[in-house]
């Protein structure tokens, strides 16, 4: 396990119709007294989104057993660290969840589209979408996210993050 040590945000949980998936942490960058909410594998990268019911909710982005992004990373201001939306287009539905790093915003997204169904995640940094990592095997969905309370988007941002989504118009 990494040995860097993390500052989890506290949020609380709440009841949801949505089973988390028995995973172990092997399988993500979890630790193993976290949840895997959403975990999928990009190369030799792995991108996941873990969690400690009642307490904590955290992006994480590496290589098998040694994240090298966290986020976030302090308790300050949790509305205005994780947040979720969804926006339905063109017959499909792109669900988020948004992350606020120190110096850049992550994404996670689950995109089902009626000819393309794809998962991953984007770096947003001075309004730009970088660093998009589109998932090659997807373990669980974000549809997990729903135990945990977070803030919702704005109407505003999620047609931002939608504008931000790395999309083929032809895919869909």
């Amino acid at each position: 396990m990494c040995t860097r040590s993390v500052v989890f945000v506290l949020i609380s949980v709440v009841s949801s119709c949505f089973a988390l998936p028995a995973m172990s942490s092997d399988d993500s960058l979890c630790k193993s007294t976290e949840q895997v909410v959403f975990t999928c594998t990009v190369g030799d990268e792995v991108i996941s989104l873990c969690g400690v019911p009642g307490q904590s909710l955290q992006f994480r982005l590496g290589l098998p057993g040694k994240p090298l992004v966290s986020a976030p990373k302090d308790a300050e201001a949790l509305e205005a660290k994780i947040h979720t939306g969804s926006l339905e287009r063109h017959g499909g539905k792109l669900s988020y969840v948004r992350l606020e790093g120190e110096s850049a915003e992550y994404v996670l997204y689950d995109a089902d589209w009626p000819t393309l169904q794809e998962s991953g995640s984007y770096t947003i940094r001075d309004g730009s979408a970088i660093e998009v990592r589109r998932c090659t095997e997807r373990h669980a969905t974000l549809a997990a996210a729903s135990n945990y309370s977070v803030a919702a988007d704005s109407a505003s941002k999620a047609q931002e993050i939608w504008n931000l989504y790395p999309h083929d118009d032809t895919a869909r």
